[in-house]
């Protein structure tokens, strides 16, 4: 191999802002802005509404590649109350790619096996094909943490205390208003995210409808300490209702279910009702006492049905909600998070037009209908009572006692199926899997926040990579690793995107060139000029 190209296939980089780019000037510095009298700032090229997991992911992806990104939070503080307990595999996936899942596994405890609906039989995460073959139990509150370490060290400014009260598109921009200890604040900026949860400012602002239906079922939550606590994965369905046991790291645990003789939605829920409910549907009470959060939550599953109008764009809670069984709704923030961070530095700096915006509403929106088929089912089975749903759930016990059908369930709820629109999956969607023990080496390539290239062979690796250095040193090339290169099936070469998903496959022979030029272009990363040695080949 020559030596430019072993220079260039060994080289680390930064995980500081893209090549060439100027660099965030650290904090944005907000400006005050007396009421009545609002002016529109731009020191954001992004504005991020919502400082939650999911707002947090977006803007640290923002600020990676070298955009300018300011996170408005309504909150003054963070909750004490973890709402979420668990990632899935994907979303491990995802943190690996930028060197953040070592931190999350040492935090959390890793659960080979789940439930779909609290049935019999569990699904298996350690038969998939990464990395995690688990789920990792963490509190939310730990989640938000680290998020929020990374994303200030990256350079985004988070201004808490900040209630949006107007969005407006104008020619060129999207305006915010907001409110900040009774002073009237104004941004302007390339685009608006709405990351701000189920009741989202922006998604009404922006006149998005949330589309599905209200709750009809509602579920009891408490956080509480056990005098006899069961074993660790207690789960339980009885005519009684349903019960799942969980402990949290503080030694107590979080007790959550649903009570058939409790379905008024103005219900509220105290100590003595948590404990009534838990012994009918378990026999016994635990010892439960000491609440430190008791909550009640419905099964309401509603879509956007968009997720960008204009300048204005959605992720997370904000284009969709579910009744909050499996886990996933975090999970599905942070990986809609993932798909649209590049995508919208792409626009941003003008290495790709609108059209990557459209993309990322339609792939994410796919998943959206996926998550929301799955909570649909799970709550079915869960709420099941008549010999007809009680049918149901025998079937799919016996689905899931199936290898292949265990399997599916387990990668449809992992986050590792690819999104599909009318049964056709989504461009780009198919994941680049990170298995065995080139995962660490494939995963680290990715910390830069910029496409990969992966290629086989030697006589491919030499132009192409005196190409890239020529044309976009944004693009990371790398040889593939060994345990690939061996497969049979193994590509002449690779195009993964930053958020780890495949974006085009070098044909079997022939010229690649031409094509893989499209494909950059297609990710927002063009070669300005297709040199003549990687056409030919």
């Amino acid at each position: 191999m020559p030596s430019g190209a072993v220079d260039r296939e060994a080289r680390t980089r930064g995980s500081g802002p893209v090549a060439g780019r100027p660099a965030p000037a650290g904090p944005v510095a907000l400006g005050v802005v007396m009421p009545g009298t609002a002016s529109p700032r731009t020191e954001s090229e992004v504005v991020v509404v919502g400082a939650g997991p999911t707002g947090l992911w977006l803007a640290s992806e923002l600020a990676l590649a070298g955009v300018r990104t300011s996170v408005l939070e309504k909150r003054t503080g963070r909750s004490a109350h973890a709402r979420a307990l668990g990632l899935m595999p994907r979303t491990l996936e995802i943190l690996a790619l930028r060197g953040m899942a070592d931190a999350f596994v040492a935090a959390g405890r890793p659960v080979p096996a789940w439930h779909f609906g609290l049935l019999e039989e569990r699904i298996r995460f350690d038969v998939l094909d990464t990395a995690f073959p688990y789920l990792l139990l963490v509190p939310q509150t730990t989640t938000e943490s680290l998020l929020e370490q990374r994303a200030r060290e990256l350079g985004v400014d988070v201004v808490t205390g900040a209630e949006v009260t107007g969005l407006a598109q104008e020619a060129g921009a999207a305006r915010v208003t907001y409110e900040r200890d009774g002073v009237e604040h104004a941004l302007e900026a390339a685009l608006v995210i709405g990351a701000d949860g189920g009741r989202s400012t922006v998604r009404e602002l922006a006149g998005i409808p949330f589309e599905g239906e209200p709750s009809a079922t509602w579920g009891f939550l408490g956080d509480v300490v056990l005098e006899a606590p069961p074993a660790p994965g207690y789960r339980v369905r009885t005519a009684g209702g349903a019960l799942i046991v969980a402990p949290l790291p503080d030694g107590r645990h979080r007790l959550t279910g649903w009570d058939p003789r409790r379905q008024d939605a103005d219900e509220a829920l105290d100590l003595e009702t948590l404990r009534s409910s838990v012994r009918d549907i378990a026999g016994t009470d635990f010892g439960l006492r000491d609440p430190t959060w008791l909550s009640r939550f419905g099964d309401a599953n509603r879509l956007a049905a968009t997720y960008r109008s204009g300048r204005v764009l959605l992720a997370g809670d904000a284009a969709h909600v579910h009744w909050p069984t499996g886990g996933l709704g975090l999970n599905a923030g942070v990986q809609d998070a993932m798909a649209l961070g590049w995508r919208a530095a792409a626009f941003v700096r003008g290495s790709a037009d609108d059209a990557v915006l459209d993309d990322y509403a339609a792939e994410r929106r796919a998943y959206g209908e996926q998550l929301r088929i799955s909570t649909l089912t799970q709550g079915a089975l869960i709420t099941a009572r008549t010999p007809a749903q009680l049918a149901t759930r025998a079937t799919f016990d016996r689905l899931l006692a199936t290898e292949d059908g265990n399997e599916a369930i387990a990668a449809w709820v992992a986050g590792l199926e690819p999104a599909a629109a009318d049964g056709e999956p989504a461009t780009g969607a198919e994941r680049l899997a990170l298995p065995g023990p080139d995962a660490a080496e494939l995963a680290a390539a990715f910390e830069p926040g910029r496409p990969v290239l992966l290629v086989r062979d030697d006589d491919l690796l030499a132009p192409l990579g005196q190409a890239l250095e020529l044309a976009a040193d944004d693009v990371v090339i790398r040889r593939l690793p060994r345990s690939r290169r061996e497969r049979l099936d193994a590509p002449r070469a690779v195009l993964v995107r930053p958020d780890g998903r495949i974006a085009w496959t070098a044909p079997a022979d022939g010229p690649v060139g031409e094509s893989l030029d499209r494909a950059l272009r297609a990710v927002g990363f063009p070669l300005p000029e297709l040199p003549a040695p990687v056409a030919a080949r």
